[in-house]
């Protein structure tokens, strides 16, 4: 079909044609010119129209493909996201236990503190009553062996040897000033504490050694005791310095 432009054209023409000497073959002339131009015309507009299509045939193929792409892309982040959000669920389950166990530690650390400071205390009273106590027999054995050593005997010490038992031993050596009575206080602490009873002095010593012996056999009780609470101290204090690591 002509176009509106193209109609013009020809009834301008044709109405020249009409005045000139030969109509026909000019009109016939203008015609075929138009006819070929108008050929030519549509062959060019039919190539634009391939030529768009297949613009908007590629164009689409390549938004298709990258819808699909981006699709795809999504998808993978998508999965990578959930990934992240279960990762991150599981850290911060992972840290809340982590955190109650700190704090359950803390409080078994505090309450371990409180009763390593009170084993310290106990230690350090127990270890010089000991260390006072076989100060104090050390001495009480001391002078009694050079009462012993004298000529004749004492009153102070004949009153030791006729003592029924440590105790009462004891309360002679203060009565004839062979101790004081801090000595016999600590030491009569150490028969109580330590649970024994009060022994019998050996009768057949005719000399203060029963009572000699006696005191030099709770020395070395004493002496087995202090050791006994070093290790158990040095052991605690381990234990406490590997609670606190």
């Amino acid at each position: 079909m002509f176009s509106m432009k193209y109609l013009a054209t020809l009834l301008s023409l044709a109405l020249c044609v009409a005045s000139s000497a030969n109509p026909i073959s000019k009109v016939l002339e203008l015609l075929g010119g138009m006819q070929e131009k108008t050929k030519n015309q549509g062959r060019e507009a039919d190539e634009a129209m391939k030529e768009a299509d297949e613009f908007c045939r590629q164009r689409s193929r390549d938004l298709g493909y990258s819808i699909k792409t981006s699709t795809n892309e999504k998808e993978d982040l998508e999965a990578k996201v959930a990934k992240s959000t279960s990762k991150i669920e599981s850290l911060a389950s992972s840290l809340q236990d982590t955190l109650q166990g700190i704090e359950a530690n803390e409080a078994e650390l505090s309450k371990a503190t409180e009763v390593r400071e009170k084993e310290k205390a106990n230690f350090a009273a127990s270890e010089t009553g000991l260390l006072d106590t076989m100060d104090s027999m050390t001495r009480a054995v001391g002078v009694l062996e050079k009462e012993a050593a004298k000529k004749g005997q004492s009153e102070s010490l004949l009153q030791v040897q006729q003592a029924p038992n440590i105790l009462l031993a004891l309360e002679a050596m203060v009565s004839g000033s062979l101790i004081s009575s801090a000595d016999r206080e600590g030491l009569a602490a150490f028969l109580q504490g330590s649970g024994s009873q009060a022994p019998a002095v050996p009768a057949y010593e005719a000399k203060s050694g029963g009572v000699i012996d006696m005191l030099r056999d709770l020395q070395d009780k004493a002496k087995t005791e202090l050791y006994n609470s070093r290790t158990k101290e040095a052991q605690a204090k381990s234990d406490y310095q590997m609670l606190r690591q």
